[in-house]
């Protein structure tokens, strides 16, 4: 009879622990798509990439355990730089665009495998430790991970998130980031493409204006041809006109006297 009682016993208590199992997975789910809600709503009001990077890192600390973060996105003009990344240390934000590959995150970007450090100084002992610091120097990452943000087949950026701790992440945190990564990597090629589209349009905007100036321009010096007007008096307001065009303070009129070869003011 008592080892029944206690079998029972175990079983209750194995069957409490397997519940507060699901629980847990449960409440992470739920916070895993809230955080893939808020990060695609918010590129809906069009932010800028500075923007959208500090709202990824904010809704990172609801899920993970890190001391730093970096998170990039790939310039895919060049084989070896970041258009945009920001680095995090110990809530120390800063963005930094045209940033060069570290050597762990270029190997994540050209294998688009994920890299996993339970001891970073231990494990990775063919790198100088200098080569993967960043933020406070006189600290060395001890956990390390890295995932690359893909769309489709191609790496468009990087994520890694690191601890001055020993043995901070596993194999089921890095499943975690992964499940993310992807979401994170189109809201960044999105307001990635926005962003470029309204560099364009404001380019396209300017040059607009622009020949939409030199137009007018042209137009005012042609009636003053027209209207036969004192040579002079031609040039004087042709010369108003061109200051005003280019922004300019001064200047002045001179013709070429061929028989002497110099310029002459008029």
């Amino acid at each position: 009879m008592p080892r029944t009682i206690n079998r029972r016993v175990q079983l209750g208590v194995e069957l409490q622990h397997q519940r507060n199992l699901l629980r847990q997975q449960r409440a992470l789910d739920r916070r895993v798509l809230e955080t893939i809600y808020t990060i695609s709503l918010a590129c809906r009001a069009r932010p800028s990439l500075e923007e959208i990077f500090s709202i990824i890192y904010r809704e990172l600390t609801k899920l993970f355990d890190f001391d730093a973060c970096f998170l990039a996105l790939c310039d895919e003009t060049t084989t070896d730089r970041f258009s945009a990344a920001l680095l995090v240390d110990e809530g120390y934000l800063e963005f930094a665009p045209n940033s060069f590959y570290g050597p762990i995150t270029g190997e994540i970007v050209r294998k688009r495998e994920p890299r996993l450090f339970r001891d970073l100084v231990a494990e990775r002992t063919d790198r100088p430790a200098s080569e993967t610091m960043f933020g406070n120097v006189e600290k060395r990452s001890r956990s390390w991970l890295g995932v690359p943000l893909m769309v489709g087949t191609d790496a468009v950026g990087v994520i890694s998130l690191q601890s001055y701790r020993v043995g901070v992440y596993d194999e089921r945190v890095l499943d975690l980031l992964q499940r993310i990564a992807n979401v994170i990597g189109v809201a960044l090629e999105n307001v990635s493409l926005i962003d470029k589209q309204r560099q364009l349009s404001q380019a396209l905007s300017a040059q607009v204006v622009a020949r939409t100036e030199e137009l007018d321009a042209l137009s005012q010096i042609a009636s003053l041809m027209v209207l036969r007007r004192p040579l002079a008096e031609v040039f004087d307001r042709a010369l108003q006109v061109i200051l005003g065009l280019f922004r300019l303070d001064g200047g002045n009129v001179r013709l070429l006297n061929a028989e002497r070869d110099q310029l002459v003011l008029m």
